[in-house]
């Protein structure tokens, strides 16, 4: 939350001749763009509002405050506070009298001594009209008030920004003097004055050294023990401090110029002063009056981040800045274009979990409930007891960081350890890590009071706890006991479930420790996560720089370039991956890296984990041969795992002189830690195999490269062409593409393209298909819907998870078919799939090369024969379609009758729906109709992502001018609107006069214009021109016309 604070001070209002009256409007037009930056305002006037403490005087300087808090109220459309302080201008020294001097005598002489009730309304007899000015003027009531001291609270959800108002004034003499003033502290209210606050302000009118020197002292102390900033005037010169005593308190003093100088008309100046809770941060800039308007001082200070004093926190548990800053840290070292540190609350998404509750399991398995990570997190409370586990880099580290931040901003006092430095079940050896973690999270300042702390309010939160170096289950079982009847509050973060699920404490006691526990799994990221993270990640620092388009397009070929990625199911939907991604589609890659190729993800993912833990570049080499000559041993024996035997006999053959030669320090023991703890292979029990399946088809696909011009392998690539409908043969040339743009493999793909559905023309979506564009006498109604597209977005999201999808095997699935298996006679889903396949492998290649390193005719073989392939798959059901429309059509019709007359049976007369055949058929028309636009959709939008890429847009054209299709010409238009810059208006107009004749296409036209408008930030008048144009309605529009029927049907009853 950001709070502004406008300070103004000695404004010195008379009763005549006030020139800032004649500023106001300008005052306000400094501030008023600055107030929309933040949450709430606050109108500060730090004493001097009136030049001789008079009635009148308060009333002009009441109705300026005012007006100026209106017109930013307004502006700004925020809450404006007022807060007025005592200057020893708006004391009315006509009040004062010798019994006032005899008490401002005692005061000095002795100092808190002399002060009870009756001696401050003594000394505040002058300021009458000051307190009645104040009353009225400040809406918001002080928690506590006297003559010497106001405080007021301000609570903003969770945040409380406070403010102590002293009246230093109350002593003021007409002639007083520097070092003479003195203001009591023994008699302010301390218990109130020490409550906690997100921010802390003092505000008073003098100075401190207007004080004598001993008491200047004491109230320095109290104002540095509860305050971060203290706001003063007084000496019409603005001034800024930052004040570090040796106990390393910290205050900032600011101080106030002179709106209005009694004898010097044109100086005139105030501050505004920026606060950001969140970030700890301030900024102050001064205006200075410069003849015509308030102009923005040179020396100022930009935002800039503040300590606090520690007396002042909410809890007397604040974190250490080292350990806060690391909480925040969001990992990997990650870079962004746009800021130069990255927090993880700048980007953090909270991924979905899975309940698993054991207490309630059936027969039927444990019951298994879904649950949002945000809303446990803030539902957790005193005595729980919480277990948190996932797959490797699922994100249970950051998880349990976002854990700790809740807990602490609640008042609890959270630890954090790391589950490795449990090296012992004896609980006094674990004491002795809670003290040297608490010291490093909080510091020694309130160790004793820890150990003093409600054992309730106490949370240890331990990461990693499967990798606690306890070797056996006895010992882990005894640990847990003992943490179990010395802590309430427990939540540990792990690896497998099988870790914390097996733990007895003895061999007589078989309950399983943790049904006590709240046992949660962390999910991968589904669609609506993942478009959360990537629409984080663009929205950082593009705030002011970048478009609603810009950053929308951005998130577009981000989704799209992580869909090829991800959507191979190949690879976890963990946050850690995707921002691996996020990083390389954002900045520039020493390697020049095509961002478009699918090849290229993985081995950012596969050389970011490998370089992270094999530092030397021959050793890393080394490595990726092994890997690729180890990927082709599992491929030749047809199996997803090793045993420990076998792994050992292929580390004997390969290191040896004529294979790659390894060093002798490359034991197959050393072999396999590495490559485990760089995440390549896993290794349990007496098995090995590759941890994710991406890694095992990267490095064969590898291997295949590094020997393509051996005879067997480009046999062996040959078959592989053939037989892409099958998983794993796809993703090895998916990767193989990456690795070789040898025209070998470009050609076999090519020639078994051209095979596949060979007896079938491209559809055209013309008269080819006029059987189906005879279905219909007139279109489908589309509109366009009154929603944002975020809105939009987050629908097709949901429309995305709630899809049942397999759930991703990181393991790599047994293969079921053998590579010289029979393929004379395929099935047509195994024929379809097949296209699919090359459908996206053809893209790739085309992606990996948009220029340079593929020749012009060999570019334009391969992009027209993608859409080829595409339009004669999609012929394949217009064909099955035309050829059995009648017999599709009679089905529907009877399916549709039926269901509409046992729907009749339950209702009433009036209700009841006519089931007439001919009424029923045009439905049945209708509804194959929109089958068959599903369906060429689909296809249309899978050679348009497929070959997709704004550096090949001339390409595009060549191909439609040899394929003059309607189809063509939607792909095409498809590809604009995904990736070209501004929307294609010149385009549209020829595209629809050509397709207006043919229904089908004229239908796929508007669908795609309106996909478009709905998912991307189009003004509303070009939305109107454009669907005016196409005749498509907008929903305000449709609601309009039924409102207006509705009114003409109940004029005519």
């Amino acid at each position: 939350m950001k709070i502004l604070i406008v300070q103004l001070s000695d404004i010195h209002f008379k009763i005549s001749e006030n020139s800032v009256i004649e500023k106001e409007d300008k005052i306000f037009e400094a501030i008023r763009n600055s107030s929309l930056e933040y949450d709430k305002i606050f109108l500060i006037v730090t004493g001097d509002t009136a030049f001789s403490g008079k009635k009148e005087e308060f009333e002009i300087g009441a109705k300026f405050i005012k007006s100026l808090q209106t017109k930013l109220i307004d502006y700004s459309e925020k809450e404006v506070f007022i807060i007025v302080i005592a200057g020893n201008h708006d004391c009315d020294f006509a009040l004062d009298n010798k019994a006032r001097q005899n008490q401002i005598n005692m005061i000095q002489n002795l100092g808190d001594s002399a002060f009870d009730s009756s001696v401050v309304e003594q000394c505040t007899s002058v300021q009458e009209e000051y307190f009645n000015f104040m009353n009225n003027i400040q809406t918001n009531q002080p928690i506590y008030e006297d003559g010497l001291v106001s405080i007021y609270n301000f609570q903003f959800d969770d945040k409380k920004v406070i403010f102590h108002c002293y009246n230093t004034a109350y002593i003021s003499e007409i002639h007083e003097q520097s070092g003479k003033m003195f203001f009591p502290t023994s008699v302010l209210p301390e218990e109130l004055l020490n409550e906690k606050g997100d921010i802390i302000f003092g505000l008073l009118h003098h100075p401190l050294h207007w004080l004598n020197p001993i008491n200047r002292r004491e109230l320095s102390t109290h104002i540095h023990k509860t305050s971060d900033f203290y706001l003063t005037g007084h000496e019409h010169e603005p001034s800024r401090e930052k004040i570090d005593n040796l106990d390393n308190n910290i205050v900032y003093h600011l101080e106030g110029s002179v709106l209005q100088e009694s004898e010097i008309n044109f100086k005139s100046e105030f501050n505004l002063l920026g606060f950001d809770l969140e970030k700890e941060s301030f900024k102050i800039e001064t205006y200075f009056w410069n003849k015509e308007k308030y102009n923005l001082s040179e020396n100022n200070v930009e935002w800039t981040k503040y300590k606090r004093n520690k007396h002042n926190f909410k809890t007397k548990y604040s974190l250490n800045d080292e350990f806060k800053e690391s909480l925040n840290d969001v990992g990997g070292k990650f870079k962004h274009p746009n800021v130069s540190d990255i927090n993880l609350s700048d980007i953090y998404v909270f991924p979905i979990l899975r309940y698993f509750n054991t207490k309630d399991s059936t027969d039927n398995g444990i019951s298994l409930l879904v649950e949002n990570s945000e809303s446990v997190i803030q539902s957790i409370k005193q005595n729980s007891k919480y277990v948190f586990f996932g797959g490797e880099n699922i994100g249970k580290s950051s998880l349990l960081r976002m854990i700790f931040f809740e807990l602490h901003k609640k008042g609890y006092v959270p630890l954090l350890l790391d589950g490795r430095l449990i090296k012992s079940a004896n609980f006094n050896d674990f004491k002795d890590i809670v003290k040297s973690v608490f010291i490093s999270q909080y510091g020694e300042d309130y160790l004793e009071d820890f150990y003093q702390e409600d054992i309730s309010n106490i949370f240890i939160l331990i990461d990693d706890f499967d990798k606690n170096p306890l070797k056996n289950q006895k010992a882990k079982g005894k640990f847990i006991n003992s943490l179990s009847n010395n802590y309430k509050n427990l939540i540990f973060v792990g690896n497998e479930l099988y870790a914390i699920e097996e733990i007895f404490t003895d061999e007589a006691n078989s309950a399983d420790l943790f049904s006590e526990f709240i046992q949660y799994e962390i999910l991968e990221f589904n669609h609506s996560l993942r478009y959360k993270l990537i629409n984080k990640w663009y929205a950082l620092g593009n705030e002011d720089y970048s478009t609603d388009e810009e950053i929308c397009r951005k998130i577009d070929d981000a989704v799209r370039a992580i869909n090829v990625a991800m959507g191979q199911r190949i690879v976890p939907n963990y946050p850690i991956f995707l921002l691996i991604l996020l990083q390389a589609l954002e900045t520039t890659n020493p390697h020049d890296l095509q961002i478009s190729s699918y090849g290229n993800y993985y081995q950012l993912l596969i050389l970011k984990t490998l370089t992270e833990n094999i530092k030397d570049q021959t050793e890393l080499n080394i490595y990726k041969s092994y890997c690729g000559e180890l990927a082709n041993f599992f491929f030749n024996k047809k199996s997803t795992i090793l045993s420990i035997a076998e792994f050992s006999s292929f580390h004997d053959d390969i290191k040896s002189y004529e294979k790659l030669d390894l060093p002798k320090s490359m034991t197959s023991i050393e072999v396999v830690n590495t490559l485990c703890k760089a995440g390549i292979l896993n290794s349990y029990g007496d098995n090995i195999e590759f941890k994710y399946q991406y890694t095992y088809y990267f490095f064969e696909a590898q291997h295949l490269a590094k020997y393509i011009n051996k005879d067997e392998v480009k046999i062996l690539i040959s078959k592989l062409c053939q037989r892409l409908y099958r998983t794993e043969f796809a993703n090895i040339l998916l990767f193989l593409i990456h690795f070789s743009s040898d025209e070998f493999i470009i050609d076999e793909l090519l020639k078994n393209a051209k095979d596949v559905f060979d007896e079938l023309n491209p559809c055209k979506l013309e008269d080819d298909i006029s059987l189906i564009n005879s279905l219909v006498t007139e279109l489908p109604r589309l509109y366009l819907k009154s929603k944002s597209h975020e809105e939009i977005r987050e629908e097709e999201n949901n429309v995305q998870d709630s899809k049942p999808i397999g759930q991703r095997e990181n393991k790599i699935a047994v293969q079921e078919y053998d590579i010289d298996e029979d393929i004379s006679e395929i099935d047509i889903v195994s024929k379809l799939n097949l296209s699919f396949k090359l459908i996206e492998i053809l893209g790739q290649i085309i992606k990996n090369n948009p220029s340079g390193s593929m020749t012009g005719p060999v570019k334009h073989q391969v992009l027209k024969e993608t859409y080829e392939l595409g339009l004669r798959t999609l012929n394949v059901f217009f064909t099955s379609f035309i050829q059995n429309t009648d017999f599709i059509v009679n089905q529907l019709t009877e399916i549709i009758s039926k269901i509409e007359e046992k729907n009749n049976e339950s209702r009433t007369e009036d209700n009841k729906v006519d089931v007439h055949k001919d009424k029923i058929s045009k439905v049945a028309k209708h509804l194959l109709f929109s089958l068959c636009t599903q369906i060429s959709y689909t296809f249309i939008k899978k050679i348009s992502d497929s070959v997709g890429n704004p550096k090949l847009m001339e390409k595009y054209g060549k191909v439609q001018e040899e394929m003059d299709f309607a189809s063509v010409k939607l792909v095409n238009l498809l590809i604009k609107l995904d990736q070209g810059s501004g929307f294609p208006d010149r385009d549209l107009q020829l595209i629809k006069v050509y397709v207006e004749k043919h229904p089908m296409a004229y239908f796929l036209l508007k669908r795609i214009i309106v996909n478009h408008l709905h998912r991307h930030p189009v003004n509303y008048k070009d939305k109107q021109r454009i669907c005016e144009f196409l005749g498509i309605s907008v929903e305000s529009q449709i609601k309009l016309d039924i409102e207006r029927n509705n009114k003409n049907k109940k004029k005519q009853e």
